[in-house]
């Protein structure tokens, strides 16, 4: 279970990134566009340096719920305005499962 969990968190920061940088290719205005791609390249960004395992700066206990929940947020907000209500939905409650799973089963 615990890999299985671990696996399904690396997919969700994946998919984050990777929606946030596709809204590119979305029919939303040229500002909209370049608003959510630039958040993307700024969750890699942050993520990269303070959430990544292995980094000598990563945050631990509220730190790095906070750095979670926020990156989470903003892929939900982002989901919601590039492809719409369902897939902003699913998103916020694949976010909400995951961190209430790592954090109960103490996989962080």
């Amino acid at each position: 279970m615990p890999s299985i969990m671990i696996s399904f968190r690396f997919l969700l920061e994946v998919i984050t990134v990777m929606g946030l940088l596709g809204g590119i290719f979305t029919g939303k205005p040229w500002a909209v566009k370049i608003g959510f791609a630039f958040l993307g390249l700024l969750v890699v960004l942050v993520w990269s340096r303070y959430g990544a395992p292995k980094t000598p700066q990563v945050l631990k206990g509220v730190r790095k719920l906070l750095l979670e929940s926020s990156v989470f947020v903003l892929g939900t907000i982002g989901f919601w305005q590039l492809y719409g209500d369902k897939a902003g939905l699913l998103y916020a409650l694949a976010a909400l499962a995951d961190l209430v799973l790592l954090y109960i089963l103490a996989l962080r």
